[in-house]
C-alpha cells in the first residue's frame, strides 16, 4: 500500500470508530515473529511497532479517554523455533526491546506460540519477567500440573459514557504443538469450559486468545458456547472479515504485524464494522516518538552486541586458521574466492553484475542502519558464520596495500569512533608477529579493511557507473579510479550479493568441477521467501515459477568470451 492508500484505512476507521464511540475496541496482532520494524527487502514494506503506536494513538484521539484492549495471540518473539546459533543472542535482545516496545504501547495480554520458547523456557521467563502485559495460558502446564501462566485476565474500564465495562480475556493454546519438555499443553476444551463457566458472571464479554490454528478455533467455537470473540494464529490464515460460529466471531489477522484488526465490541457483536489496517507508510512518525527511539537504541545495541562478539570468534577463527581451514589462504583449500577475484577473468560478467540490484545489496542497510544485523547480512553478503567465509561484522571488504596503483599510498589513520558507529569507520587489521602468520601470507600490517559503511557506498559508486571507465573514488586514498581498476584493488570481498551466492563456493575454480554454473531457482528462493518477496508466490503461498525465472533472468549474467574489458 501507498502512504495515500493508508490514509484512506486510517480515515476508515477514525469514522468507524467515531459512528460506535460507545464501544470497548479490541485490537489485535499474531505471528509477529519478532518483527520491531519492516524488513527493507519487501516494496512498500508493512508493519513495525513505530506505525502500530501511530494507529492506536490515531484510535485514542478520536475516541478520547475509550476503553482500547490490545492482543497478540502469540508467535510475538521469534521468526523460528529452529534459530540459527549465529543469531541466537541477536535475536534474544531483539525480543527483549520488542516486548519493551510494547509495554510502552500499554499492551495488555499475550498468549504465546511455541516459537516464543525457541531458546528455552527459562530464556521466555526472563523476557517476560519485566513486563507488566498479561501472558496467559488456561491449558499450559508445568509439570507438577501447576498452571505456568494465568489462565485469564479480567480487563476493567469504561466507555465513552463513563459507564464501567469488564472484558475477561482467557488464554488458550494447542495441545499438539512443539512445546518445551518442561510444558505440557492440556485439553484446550476442558480448560476453556471450565473457565468460561466461572467468568461468564464476571464480565461484560468473554474473548478467548488462542494459539491452536483456525480449525481448532472452529471446534473451540462449536464446543465452547459462551465465548463472544475467538483471537487466534498459528495457522496464519489472516481472515479478511470474520468467521462466524453460532454466537462467535472468529478473527485472525496477517503476519509480522503487516495488518492490525479492530473491532468495537457490542452486544451482538456489529461484524460489518470489523477492519484490517495495513501499517503502510501512511503511519510513518511525524516526529520520532518513543518508540522510533527505542528502535534506534535497538539497533545500537545489535551493532554493538555482534561487534563484541567477534573478540570471541576471532579468536576460535584464530585456531582454525591454524588447522588451515578458515579458506583465507592458509589451508590447502579456499573455500570462497569472492567477487573480485572472479572480475579478475571474468569483467564482462562483472559489468553485467555490477548494474543490478545484487551489486548494491549492502546499500539499503545502511539506509536502515541494519549493516550490523546478522539477520540481514545472512542474506545480503556471503559466507557469514561458515568455517571458511567471515566473522566479523566490522570488516566486510579487505586489501592489501600494494594493490593500489600508488606503491606509496599510506593507509589511512584508524578511527577513534566506535565500529557501531553510524558513519562508516575502517581500521587496519591487527599486525601479528611474523611467528604468528602462515607461511606464505602476507604481512597484515600492508592488508587494510573496508567497513560496511565503507564498502557499501563504494559499491554504490560502482553500480551507478556508466561504465568500466567511469571513475569512482576508492576511500582509502580518496583518488579516483576506472571501475575496471577500482575493483582491483581488492583482495576479498564479503558483500553485497555476488558470485558465489548464486553459483555456490568457487573453491579452486577453474581447476575443479566443483563450482556450479548453472543457478537453479531454488537457490534464489534461499533468501527470496514468501515473507521477504511475496510477489514471488501465489495467493495460495506456492512459488510462482514464472515470475521466479523472470526474476532470475534479470540477474543471469551473460555468456561470453573473457577478456580484460566489456568494452
Amino acid at each position: 500500500m501507498t502512504g495515500k492508500t493508508g490514509f484512506i484505512v486510517s480515515l476508515t476507521v477514525l469514522l468507524m470508530l467515531v459512528n460506535s464511540a460507545r464501544a470497548v475496541t479490541v485490537v489485535h496482532s499474531n505471528d509477529v515473529m519478532g518483527d520491531i520494524e519492516p524488513c527493507g527487502c519487501r516494496n512498500n514494506p508493512q508493519g513495525g511497532m513505530a506505525r502500530k503506536a501511530n494507529l492506536i494513538k490515531r484510535i485514542a484521539e478520536v475516541r478520547g479517554e475509550s476503553f482500547i484492549v490490545q492482543v497478540d495471540s502469540g508467535d510475538l518473539l521469534f521468526p523460528t523455533m529452529n534459530l540459527p546459533k549465529l543469531l541466537e543472542k541477536q535475536a534474544e535482545v531483539q525480543a527483549g526491546y520488542l516486548i519493551r516496545s510494547m509495554d510502552i504501547l500499554h499492551h495488555d495480554v499475550v498468549v504465546p506460540g511455541e516459537k516464543d520458547f525457541a531458546l528455552g523456557t527459562k530464556v521466555f521467563e526472563k523476557l517476560i519477567k519485566d513486563s507488566k502485559i498479561h501472558f496467559l495460558a488456561a491449558n499450559l502446564k508445568r509439570k507438577d500440573g501447576k498452571h505456568f501462566l494465568d489462565p485469564y485476565v479480567i480487563l476493567s474500564g469504561k466507555n465513552s459514557d463513563g459507564k464501567p465495562v469488564k472484558v475477561a480475556i482467557l488464554g488458550l493454546v494447542g495441545e499438539d504443538l512443539d512445546w518445551p519438555k518442561d510444558l505440557k499443553a492440556t485439553s484446550m476444551f476442558a480448560a476453556a469450559k471450565k473457565e468460561v463457566a466461572e467468568l461468564k458472571n464476571k464480565a461484560n464479554y468473554i474473548i478467548a486468545v488462542t494459539h491452536q490454528g483456525l480449525e481448532n478455533d472452529n471446534r473451540l467455537a462449536e464446543k465452547v458456547p459462551g465465548i463472544d470473540l475467538i483471537v487466534g494464529a498459528h495457522s496464519q490464515s489472516f481472515l479478511q472479515k470474520p468467521a462466524k460460529v453460532g454466537s462467535t466471531a472468529i478473527v485472525q489477522s496477517s503476519f509480522r504485524n503487516q495488518y492490525l484488526g479492530v473491532l468495537s465490541l457490542s452486544h451482538p457483536l456489529d461484524l460489518e464494522k470489523y477492519e484490517l489496517v495495513g501499517l503502510d507508510p501512511g503511519y510513518e512518525s511525524a516526529q520520532p516518538g518513543l518508540i522510533d527511539l527505542l528502535i534506534k537504541e535497538f539497533k545500537k545495541a545489535i551493532a554493538d552486541l555482534n561487534s563484541q562478539e567477534e573478540v570471541a570468534e576471532q579468536e576460535a577463527l584464530k585456531n582454525t586458521r591454524k588447522a588451515g581451514a578458515d579458506g583465507l589462504g592458509s589451508g590447502d583449500e579456499v573455500k570462497f574466492q569472492t567477487f573480485p577475484a572472479c572480475a579478475s577473468c571474468h569483467m564482462k560478467q562483472f559489468d553485467f553484475w555490477r548494474k543490478t540490484k545484487h551489486a548494491n545489496a549492502l546499500f539499503p542497510l545502511m539506509e536502515k542502519q541494519q549493516v550490523r544485523n546478522k539477520e540481514c547480512l545472512a542474506c545480503h553478503t556471503l559466507g557469514l558464520g561458515d568455517p571458511q567465509g567471515y566473522h566479523n561484522v566490522n570488516t566486510l571488504a579487505e586489501y592489501f596495500q600494494e594493490n593500489l596503483p600508488q606503491a606509496n599510498t599510506k593507509p589511512s589513520p584508524k578511527p577513534s569512533s566506535s565500529p557501531s558507529s553510524d558513519s562508516g569507520n575502517s581500521s587496519e587489521m591487527d599486525s601479528p608477529s611474523s611467528s604468528e602468520r602462515t607461511e606464505g601470507e602476507l604481512p597484515s600490517k600492508l592488508k587494510a579493511s573496508l567497513s560496511p559503511e565503507e564498502l557499501g557506498t563504494f559499491m554504490k559508486s560502482v553500480h551507478e557507473a556508466d561504465s568500466l571507465k567511469s571513475e569512482v573514488k576508492f576511500f582509502k586514498d580518496g583518488k579516483a579510479y576506472q571501475v575496471k581498476d577500482a575493483v582491483r584493488i581488492l583482495s576479498r570481498s564479503w558483500a553485497p550479493v555476488s558470485c558465489e551466492n548464486c553459483h555456490l563456493p568457487g573453491r579452486d575454480h577453474p581447476f575443479s568441477g566443483k563450482y556450479s554454473k548453472n543457478v537453479e531457482s531454488n537457490v534464489c528462493m534461499g533468501c527470496h521467501n514468501a515473507e521477504r518477496a511475496p510477489g514471488w508466490y501465489n495467493s495460495s503461498g506456492k512459488p510462482d515459477l514464472k515470475v521466479i525465472e523472470s526474476k532470475r533472468k534479470l540477474v543471469t549474467c551473460p555468456a561470453g568470451d573473457l577478456s580484460d574489458t566489456a568494452e
